[in-house]
């Protein structure tokens, strides 16, 4: 994050990181989705992380950045898409080139996140 939101602000920013899971996909035709599960000491260090990653998402990608009714960031470029939500300690950031795939990858987090909250944060756990 320190390409583009300065050492100072990515040091803040990731202060609090209780661990994380990375996975990326990827289909026969090439396409990359990139879904990683962050977990945070505090829900105000969640919502810490997710304003500085905003910032460095939208200098690293160019594209149209929104905010969605429930909370969720949400950039659409050209060739990539990033969409990221945080719910209590828990972030998800999906980046990825395929647009479908991207929306299946949210529509599966939303509900993860609504149907088993405290799953959402547990599956974040790392060792």
């Amino acid at each position: 994050m320190q390409e583009g939101i300065g050492r100072a602000n990515a040091t803040q920013a990731d202060a609090g990181w209780g661990g994380d899971r990375l996975s990326i996909y990827r289909h026969e035709s090439g396409e990359e989705l990139l879904a990683w599960n962050l977990r945070w000491d505090s829900t105000a260090e969640a919502d810490e992380f997710q304003t500085a990653a905003e910032g460095w998402i939208r200098a690293v990608y160019s594209g149209a950045a929104e905010r969605t009714s429930d909370g969720a960031f949400r950039l659409r470029g050209d060739s990539v898409g990033v969409w990221m939500i945080t719910a209590g300690d828990s972030t998800w950031l999906l980046i990825g080139d395929d647009a479908d795939a991207l929306e299946r990858a949210t529509g599966s987090v939303r509900s993860l996140m609504l149907d088993a909250p405290g799953l959402a944060s547990s599956a974040a756990a790392t060792d």
